[in-house]
């Protein structure tokens, strides 16, 4: 569980913060033997619509919508480590 329970300002003035979220993930794997394993990863679960990260700025007027960037939505990745 990633969360953030206070927001970060984005601008130099410490006016406007960053709205704080929780995002669910688990990952799982097998080790077959020394060389050989399997994993899983399912990120953000409940598919939450956040942002992580931000453009700070130096004075803003609003909210602009413009300097957030959406973090990934659902993912399931699963691979195989091979090793020798």
């Amino acid at each position: 569980f990633e969360y953030v329970p206070f927001g970060f300002f984005v601008d130099s003035k410490n006016t406007v913060k960053t709205p704080n979220y929780g995002v669910w993930s688990v990952n799982s794997g097998f080790n077959f033997n020394k060389n050989l394993a399997i994993y899983l990863d399912l990120k953000n679960i409940f598919d939450k619509k956040y942002s992580p990260t931000i453009d700070v700025l130096s004075a803003v007027n609003n909210n602009d919508p413009s300097i957030y960037y959406p973090a990934n939505f659902r993912q399931i990745i699963t691979g195989i480590k091979l090793q020798w």
